[in-house]
This record gives C-alpha cells, structure tokens and sequence, in this order.
C-alpha cells in the first residue's frame, strides 16, 4: 500500500499490479508473400532493398525467403 498526503490528509491506495507490454516492429514482415510472388517482385524491381521497401519489409526478410527456395 502507498500512502499519499493532500493537504494534511493521508489516504492510502492501493498498488497497480497491471502491466501493459507492446512490441513495435520497426519492419512489419508481409509473411504472407509466397516465394513465387517475392521471384516476381525481383524480377519487376531488381534488388532486395527494392523488394523490401516496395513491400515494407527489410532487405534480410527478402533475401532469407527467396533463398529458402533454393
């Protein structure tokens, strides 16, 4: 228990035991993407960095799923 003081008077409240997480990502991964429609997408824009922008995705995700194919 936290005891707070207001003008002279003592109140006491109770602890929060809640807690709240969130994860922000700063590259949300389109896993949706198969490895077809990534092959197409290098074809149409030429590099991972492309892909990855064009999509919202980092390079590593692009490169990591178009090699799993191989």
């Amino acid at each position: 228990m936290i005891s707070i003081e207001i003008g002279g008077e003592s109140h006491k409240v109770g602890e929060l035991s809640s807690v709240v997480i969130f994860e922000f990502e700063a590259y949300p991964e389109p896993k949706i993407l198969t490895k077809i429609e990534l092959r197409r997408l290098m074809r149409l824009h030429g590099t991972t960095v492309a892909v990855g922008r064009h999509v919202g995705a980092s390079q590593q995700f692009v490169s990591k799923h178009l090699k799993l194919d191989k």
